[in-house]
This record gives structure tokens, sequence and C-alpha cells, in this order.
């Protein structure tokens, strides 16, 4: 499944970046076979390169759009509820799959025989150098060599200085980590009657739905038939642009990490 995957994605790829030099040099060249060969020539010259570079383009998890819902909601509860809940939740949890300790700011667990830190920072604000150094001296308080750190989001600096820790092994888990290694696995979910408008969508999340990998089928199709379109009218120019657009949207969608972030597995 996983070659059949990464062939996918390799077709996927050689197609759009086909399709994109194939409008232009057919627009220039008027030629339909020249247009294709060259067209087809740098779509094989970008693969060998990325080939060479071991450029490898990671797997990609589709987050459905009723899941973000889900995900948002989750996040929201665990946000407005009271820490006491919050870490009884978890506990409820994690006792479901491993050996577990509750404590009033945390929870230790059984990680395949090694002692384990669950620390739980969900707040609208992304996760902080202060939050880590916070939490960091739970692992000595318990004597432990691991800390699971749970919150809604962390920089991409936060994750380097996690991984950078020597004397203790830090993983951080975001909203969407939690869900599908913990939450979803187990069936367990919190709901403590927190009520909240859901109506508005933010730019960020009409971002992540413009520019999710689902989207990849109706811009490739959409600039497909723009520039078939294209072949038929004397000003074509227009057709031109609005199909390299809409196949650029494919391209960048399908492979763009910022909006389809791969799924960490086997966290918890």
């Amino acid at each position: 499944m996983k070659y059949l995957t990464k062939s996918i994605n390799i077709c996927i790829r050689f197609t759009c970046v086909m399709l994109i030099a194939f409008i232009w040099l057919n627009y220039y060249l008027r030629s339909f076979y020249k247009a294709l060969v060259f067209s087809s020539t740098i779509a094989l010259l970008v693969e060998l390169i990325l080939y060479l570079t071991n450029n490898k383009t990671e797997k990609k998890a589709t987050i459905t759009r009723q899941e973000q819902i889900k995900i948002n909601y989750i996040s929201n509860q665990l946000i407005f509820a009271s820490k006491l809940d919050v870490i009884t939740f978890f506990y409820n949890t994690l006792k479901l799959k491993y050996c577990s300790q509750k404590f009033k700011d945390c929870i230790l667990i059984d990680y395949h025989g090694e002692c384990a830190v669950i620390a739980i920072n969900y707040s609208h604000n992304p996760l902080s150098l202060e939050d880590i150094s916070n939490l960091y001296p739970l692992t000595i308080k318990h004597n432990c060599t691991r800390l699971f750190v749970l919150c809604k989001e962390y920089s991409a600096d936060i994750e380097k200085l996690s991984e950078s820790m020597t004397s203790v092994h830090i993983s951080l888990l975001n909203e969407n980590d939690v869900y599908f290694n913990l939450l979803k696995p187990l069936q367990s979910y919190p709901d403590f009657n927190i009520k909240l408008d859901t109506k508005k969508i933010s730019k960020r999340e009409l971002l992540n739905i413009a520019l999710n990998k689902k989207r990849t089928k109706g811009y490739f199709w959409g600039a497909v038939i723009l520039l078939l379109s294209s072949l038929f009218t004397p000003y074509n120019l227009y057709y031109v642009i609005s199909s390299s657009i809409l196949m650029l949207l494919a391209l960048f969608s399908h492979f763009n990490y910022k909006f389809n972030k791969p799924i960490k597995k086997d966290l918890l």
C-alpha cells in the first residue's frame, strides 16, 4: 500500500508539472506535438532532480471536514474545562491502554516499561518556551525520562527545542495528533457540556479547506477542461492563465505540508 501511494503521488506530480509546461509551450510554440515532447521532458527532469536530491514527499493525512469540526470541538472543551476535569478525562482515557497514575498537575504512565509524564497544556495560544520550562520539572519530580505534552498547537521552533533535549525525551502532540493517536483509537471523547458558537469560520480554516488535499481533483479537472477549451478558441491566453493557476493549486494542495500536515503515528 505504501508503494502504491508513492506511485500515485509521483504520477500526480508528473502529470501536473507536464500539463503546466504543456499549457505555456503549446501557447508559444503553436505545435501540439513539440509542446507534448518538451513538456514531458521537463516533467521527467523535475522527477529526476527530486529523486537525485532524495526529496521524498511525505504521506499526507487527509482530515475530513467532519473530523476537523470534531477536533475543534474537542479542543474547545479541553481549553475551557477546569484543569482537574481535563486531567481526570485523560487519566480515564489513558488507563484503557496503560497502567496510569493521576496527580493534580499531570499523569504518569508505564510507557513500554519506561516511566512517562503526560502533561496537558491546552490553550488558545501555541505552546511556548515558558510552558516547556514549567513542565520539564515534572520529569525530575517523578523521576521519569520521557515527557508527552498534549496541546492545541506548537511552533516549529518549540519542536526543534524539544528534540534537542538529551536528558529527557520530549514528544509534542498537537490537537490532531491527540485525536488520531489517542482519542479516536480508544473511542474516548471529552464532553463537558461547554457550548460555543462555531458558525464563524476563521481565515485559517478557510485556507485549510481550500488548499486541502481533497480539493486536488477539482482543481486538476478544472485545469484540464480549460486547457482543452483553449485549443478551440482564437483568444486563448485567458484560458491558459486560468488553467495554469488551477493546475498550480492542484499541485500545491496535494503536496503542500502546511495545509496537509502528516499525523504522527504511535506516539501514545
